[in-house]
């Protein structure tokens, strides 16, 4: 499931991935929830065997839920309009659910090839990576970017808050997930996504 908000100069290249992922067509449901783009997004993706829904409400949270409310899976994987993901991703992240304890599984968020001294640094430093994340010891959480939880996790605890600024409904709900069910939440290491890191210092950390 992806939502994107005037993402015509990447959206194509995500979406032509997902239609390369190792894993059976016909078990997948693309979803992709347009956020009120005003350039070319939604023309591009009704180009693709996906579904195209729309969220008036501004944020990649109202957007996401969206399509956790309408996606038909068992399992809800979420990634963004900026990434692409690699070859095994959709198999490797969907693995750890054959274990009943799991109820979400994070996979790997690696740099797009960096052009710019930001895009490097935040290659450097695993900036998105799961892996740094969820070691923490107060409020571990997973980004949405790479992030699956199975349906019933949704049922249970609720969907995104969407009136969390930008950012912080991940760690939000992670936090409501390891507070609300007795599932473990898996790092799938094999299951990588690229991400285009923003390209300023300025954007990456504002």
């Amino acid at each position: 499931m992806i939502p994107v908000l005037d993402g015509e100069a990447t959206i194509e290249q995500c979406l032509t991935a997902l239609l390369e992922v190792d894993y059976p067509i016909e078990r997948m449901e693309i979803v992709v929830v347009d956020n009120g783009s005003r350039d070319r997004t939604v023309e591009i993706v009704k180009r693709y065997p996906a579904t195209l829904l729309h969220e008036s409400r501004r944020g990649s949270a109202a957007a996401r839920n969206r399509g956790i409310e309408t996606a038909r899976g068992d399992v809800i994987a979420c990634t963004d309009a900026d990434c692409i993901p690699t070859t095994a991703w959709l198999r490797e992240l969907v693995k750890p659910f054959v274990n009943t304890e799991v109820g979400g599984v994070a996979g790997e968020i690696l740099p797009y090839p960096p052009r710019t001294a930001a895009e490097r640094y935040a290659g450097r430093i695993r900036h998105l990576s799961p892996e740094r994340y969820l070691r923490r010891p107060i409020l571990p959480f997973a980004v949405t970017a790479n992030l699956a939880f199975r349906r019933d996790v949704f049922d249970r605890i609720g969907l995104l808050d969407a009136n969390i600024p930008c950012g912080g409904e991940s760690t939000d709900f992670c936090t409501r997930f390891f507070r609300g069910t007795d599932q473990r939440l898996e790092f799938a290491p094999r299951a990588v996504v690229l991400h285009r890191h923003r390209r300023s210092a300025r954007a990456l950390f504002v």
